[in-house]
């Protein structure tokens, strides 16, 4: 349906009226996240704030290139700059729901091919429309979007588990280790999975997932326990481990990482490029994760295997997405997630279906690792 939103506010009489369809298309799309930021913060109002932030920030793009110009090629050129835009730092950091997801979905494997296509599509059917009485417009649209809900009726998930010898762990630990005695426990928790793994033939030389933070706060103080518990058993059956924590450099500025501890002992990390703006990303204050969006976010497992790593909340920015594809040839993209906080599965549906979207798109192999409550 995300498809039909820019052709359908062409519609709309004013630019202020074009702002709020917007602002209310944002928040719809995240509509869980306020009660998933209130169990983040222990408080309704930093995620009801962050929530109607959102949807006045991301409601700006397409805001700015709405016309009332009746000139079908003015309206093609205005709608595909408000796309495109939309994609783009700073907005993109902020700005879930974008058509190009739904588009992925429908132009599956076509690409870059599929981002121009969709785009120009996207102008054209806005220009079309505008040339209609109201109500035959209205009545495109509800076409158009019942023959897209039909249509998605019949197309099945994409699988994102085990493939080849890459396996996603989905865990349900409940919130990052808070103290070092949740730490200890955490670790051996892990190192149970890793064992059990071991134990099974069927897994010597394969990759183990594991979502976002699950070592929670980690320095060398507990790597005596992470070498017993957890990557002695892995290195003896050949295993290769990717584990989420959270580190400090020795400027004191944290990173959230994914970390690849290979069998033969050597180890990368790569940082998460965009926190999540406000619980983890904050540069107005101090503690505030690193972001960088230039980062290589490619774990190397030997010569012929690269990974492309999509941490959390990157999950809802096409850009990022995007990026890892104008880095060239990857095997699979490797999501780790960590929906700790949500009340429902609300919230971790809609972000799945941001990567799954990205990834038809593009044709690519997705395993997800994911942390959910304890139940």
């Amino acid at each position: 349906m995300a498809i039909l939103v820019p052709v359908a506010v062409v519609l709309a009489r004013s630019r202020l009226a074009v702002y709020l369809y917007w602002v209310a298309y944002h928040l719809a799309v995240v509509r869980a996240l306020p009660a998933y930021a209130e169990a983040w913060f222990d408080s309704v109002w930093p995620g009801t704030v962050s929530w109607l932030l959102l949807g006045l920030v991301c409601a700006v793009p397409w805001t700015l290139f709405w016309t009332r110009s009746q000139e079908q090629g003015r309206t093609v050129v205005m709608v595909i700059l408000g796309f495109l835009i939309a994609l783009l730092p700073p907005i993109a950091a902020v700005a879930p729901g974008h058509p190009l997801v739904a588009w992925g979905f429908v132009l599956q494997g076509w690409g870059w091919g599929g981002l121009v296509f969709g785009a120009m599509l996207t102008g054209y059917a806005a220009a079309v429309i505008r040339t209609k009485q109201p109500k035959v417009a209205w009545a495109m649209i509800g076409a158009g979007a019942l023959a897209l809900w039909l249509w998605g009726a019949t197309v099945p998930q994409l699988p994102m588990r085990s493939v080849g010898m890459l396996h996603p762990i989905g865990t349900k630990f409940g919130k990052p280790p808070a103290n070092d005695e949740e730490m200890v426990t955490r670790l051996e928790k892990v190192g149970t999975i890793v064992r059990r793994l071991a134990a099974n033939p069927d897994f010597a030389g394969s990759v183990l997932v594991f979502p976002e933070t699950t070592l929670g706060r980690y320095d060398d103080t507990f790597a005596p326990i992470l070498r017993g518990e957890i990557l002695a058993p892995a290195r003896e059956a050949g295993i290769h481990l990717v584990l989420g924590m959270e580190v400090k450099n020795k400027a004191g500025e944290r990173y959230n990482v994914a970390t690849l501890f290979r069998a033969d002992q050597t180890m990368q990390s790569v940082a998460q490029r965009q926190p999540a703006v406000v619980s983890m990303w904050a540069p107005w204050r101090a503690g505030s994760f690193s972001a960088d969006w230039t980062r290589d976010a490619t774990l190397r497992l030997n010569k012929d295997i690269d990974l492309r790593v999509v941490v959390c909340y990157e999950e809802f920015l096409p850009f990022v997405h995007l990026l890892d594809e104008a880095r060239g040839h990857y095997i699979a993209k490797v999501v780790m997630s960590n929906n700790w906080a949500a009340s429902s599965m609300g919230l971790p549906i809609v972000q799945r279906q941001h990567t799954e979207g990205m990834a038809r798109l593009f044709g690519r192999t997705v395993v997800r690792a994911e942390n959910l409550p304890i139940s």
